[in-house]
């Protein structure tokens, strides 16, 4: 991509991308495949880049968020497995089976009547729609009540019923595993082992995709690992816990860069930007950088938050716009328009991380990930 059009961008090196999912390869048993999410955009990185180098690290499926995400996959050529992670509307059923997608079900009756849809048509195209029963241990999402025994005997038994509808996997999601106590987690777990029994001894096989690991249990409880694990985040170069201990070695696939735009001086008192807020307690350098709300950079890291310049940290002063935001560097001897910017990532030995973010926003790394703007071209280093 030709970065002279642009004064703001993402760069995501897929190299890392590829060590961080042997990463975990290594720290699962060989028998259990890895169904890695890709969902939101891959994390905000770019879906179609990503599940590629995914795809040719060794991931045995990839999860979605939605039917659209699997329908842009295919449209890319890509054919492998697909597990869209939450629940589909009756329209989507036709894309669903068209496009091979694997889909969740709980227990509704809305699921039920997408169930239905589902098989009408599979059969009308000679096909088979494959199914993920997802039990709530208590997450308190989407899937069928874990206590619930009857209701998820009679679900199996309406899936096993229609001969265009396989049943090929059954799954939970963990609420708090990465918290340091770990009873919440231990109970959900022996809920969902206990609904696994039930199911035996009714007399139904249990599928072969069994799964309820997260980035946090992949590392802290083996024993839900099962047949397939669901990590996501250590994909993208980050601990899932800072309360738990690490998996040594990840790191981030992503950066954050831009140019300064424009240098100006202003005299004490002067306001910066909109809103004419507080003035400046003294004469003040100001570099504007071409990256404000419209990319994801939040308003309310105003004087809280900083970037690297030359190295060093820079306070953000004024007001955030839609287009920009100004930085103090009136410390800098020598500064000036094209100078490179970091938003995110490692300048000198300095790094501002996704932590960063979070912990001046009162947030996870998560939802970082997934603000910058789909307008910031996405650069991908091999």
């Amino acid at each position: 991509m030709n970065t002279s059009l642009h004064s703001a961008w993402l760069e995501i090196n897929l190299n890392h991308l590829k060590r961080n999912f042997s990463l975990i390869r290594a720290a699962v048993p060989p028998y259990v495949s890895i169904t890695t999410p890709v969902k939101s955009n891959a994390y905000g990185h770019g879906l179609i880049k990503v599940a590629q180098a995914l795809i040719e690290a060794g991931a045995d499926r990839l999860a979605i968020s939605n039917i659209a995400e699997g329908v842009s996959l295919r449209q890319a050529g890509i054919q492998h497995p697909l597990l869209c992670l939450y629940p589909i509307l009756k329209e989507e059923a036709s894309h669903a089976i068209h496009h091979q997608i694997q889909i969740t079900t709980g227990g509704t009756a809305y699921d039920r009547l997408v169930i239905e849809k589902l098989a009408q048509e599979a059969k009308q195209v000679g096909s088979t729609a494959q199914i993920h029963l997802m039990i709530d241990s208590g997450i308190g999402r989407y899937g069928v009540d874990g206590w619930n025994k009857a209701e998820i005997l009679e679900l199996v038994h309406l899936l096993h019923g229609h001969k265009t509808l396989k049943l090929v996997g059954i799954g939970m999601q963990f609420a708090n595993a990465e918290d340091s106590d770990p009873n919440h987690s231990l109970q959900q777990l022996q809920q969902f082992k206990d609904r696994l029994t039930d199911i035996e001894q009714a007399g139904y096989p249990l599928p072969h995709d069994i799964h309820a690991a997260n980035s946090a249990s992949v590392l802290h409880f083996s024993e839900a690992h099962f047949t397939v694990v669901r990590p996501g985040l250590m994909n993208y170069g980050y601990q899932p816990s800072a309360n738990l201990e690490d998996l040594q070695g990840l790191k981030p696939i992503l950066a954050v860069k831009a140019r300064v735009l424009r240098v100006r001086s202003f005299p004490k008192s002067h306001t910066i930007g909109y809103g004419m807020k507080e003035g400046i307690k003294q004469d003040t350098t100001v570099a504007f950088v071409p990256f404000g709300y419209e990319y994801g950079f939040c308003r309310a890291l105003c004087k809280k938050g900083y970037v690297l310049i030359q190295g060093q940290k820079a306070l953000i002063i004024g007001s955030v716009s839609m287009n920009s935001i100004a930085v103090d560097v009136s410390r800098f001897e020598e500064i000036g328009p094209e100078e490179e910017v970091i938003i995110i990532g490692r300048q000198g030995k300095e790094e501002i991380s996704l932590h960063h973010w979070a912990d001046w926003l009162g947030t996870n790394v998560n939802e970082i990930m997934v603000r910058f703007s789909s307008l910031l071209p996405r650069i991908y280093l091999q």
